[in-house]
């Protein structure tokens, strides 16, 4: 998304918003290739928009935010009493380059 900078953490109204799918056979390695081919287009077409003030800014839902802590180590063991469903998205998301 593209937003305006607030003291807060992505506090900011939102300009808008790009949705990037994620397929089955996704990991966190391909979900940030993807990420990284989309976003020189996406940006300098947003922020050329917002210059121009073509693009409204939305007040973001406070209700909706969520934060989350800082990954550590701890959060890359499996914890088997999780469902097989659980487990693949897990081991997905810790493909290098993260740990």
């Amino acid at each position: 998304s593209i937003h305006q900078v607030e003291r807060g953490i992505d506090t900011g109204a939102v300009y808008c918003r790009h949705v990037i799918p994620i397929l089955a056979d996704d990991d966190a390695a391909s979900l940030r290739k993807k990420l990284i081919d989309e976003t020189e287009n996406y940006v300098s077409q947003s922020i050329g928009a917002v210059i121009e003030a073509r693009l409204s800014a939305i007040p973001q839902d406070d209700g909706k935010a969520r934060y989350y802590k800082k990954r550590s180590d701890k959060d890359s063991q499996i914890n088997w009493s999780l469902t097989a469903v659980e487990i693949v998205r897990l081991v997905k998301a810790l493909v290098p380059p993260f740990p």
